[in-house]
């Protein structure tokens, strides 16, 4: 769910299109309003789970999932109306394990946030609370190919 600071909200509403911005933010809230029973399928916790293990090598299952996201309802309500493939719902998912570990949104790219750093925040903290991170990748890259071929 979108939202805003107090000074850009008010700045905004007396702009040439404040009544705009405002009928978005009303379309918004109805939304969530009319949608605030939504409950993912099982097929989308687990596409859930799998997206955001993937995406900060914290690794969730359903279960854990299906728990962090009934204290972030907007984004429960993005996973059962939208798809995981949509942004949206990609950004409101990542926002929910943010906040849940680190009181914080998930950093974009106007956030000027070393992604990195972050992540390793993040891992202390999920694994302070119980949570497995998993190893990094440690793929032995493959050899420098060498000229094998000699002229005769």
């Amino acid at each position: 769910m979108f939202k805003d600071t107090v000074d850009n909200t008010v700045a905004r509403a007396g702009d040439y299109d404040g009544d705009f911005v405002l009928r978005l933010r009303r379309e918004g809230s109805q939304f969530y309003f009319a949608n605030r029973n939504a409950r993912p399928t099982v097929a989308e916790y687990r596409a859930a789970a799998q997206y955001l293990t993937d995406s900060t090598d914290v690794e969730f299952d359903t279960d854990a999932i299906k728990a962090i996201l009934s204290l972030y309802p907007s984004a429960r309500i993005d996973l059962a109306a939208g798809y995981i493939q949509e942004t949206h719902v990609r950004d409101a998912l990542k926002d929910a394990i943010a906040n849940f570990f680190l009181s914080c949104d998930w950093p974009r790219g106007r956030d000027k946030v070393d992604i990195d750093a972050f992540l390793a925040v993040l891992h202390r903290q999920a694994e302070a609370m119980g949570y497995t991170v998993a190893e990094p990748d440690q793929t032995v890259p493959p050899p420098t190919p060498s000229n094998t071929f000699q002229p005769s």
